[in-house]
């Protein structure tokens, strides 16, 4: 890695590299242990989450009208896009490892996912519409 190095992601956005005295980041989380050797390459542990950005053109015209509740959950959730024309897509459930827990495809305005099978803990939930897609934070209790 070298100071303002751009990596892509494995969701096509890039994160910037800075290096300075005060140590080594990806955007703004820090590199606290690195150079894990690992099957397919080097592992860097971060002190943060790196969540996906919503402020690009592929992300849905108003990803503030999806709902997820309730959340924390327990149970079932209920994923809402009432303002989301021609609901085509699937919802896709991925751990904070980037493991893909659950693929479900959409119904028309709602979804509804049963989640008493899942290991409590965070989550991102990814709604993908076509060329279009958006990121909810979920935690399951």
């Amino acid at each position: 890695m070298s100071d303002g190095q751009s990596i892509p992601t494995a969701n096509g956005q890039e994160v910037t590299v800075t290096i300075n005295a005060d140590g080594v980041f990806i955007n703004d989380a820090q590199v606290i242990i690195a150079d894990i050797p690992a099957d397919n390459g080097v592992v860097h542990v971060i002190n943060a989450v790196l969540l996906p950005s919503t402020s690009t053109e592929d992300y849905f015209e108003s990803p503030e009208a999806v709902e997820v509740f309730p959340n924390p959950a327990f149970g079932a959730i209920t994923i809402s896009y009432p303002e989301v024309e021609n609901q085509i897509g699937t919802i896709e459930l991925i751990d904070l490892n980037g493991r893909l827990v659950n693929r479900t495809n959409m119904d028309l305005n709602q979804t509804r996912i049963n989640v008493n099978q899942i290991k409590p803990g965070s989550y991102l939930l990814k709604l993908n519409m076509q060329d279009k897609f958006v990121y909810k934070r979920l935690i399951i209790q």
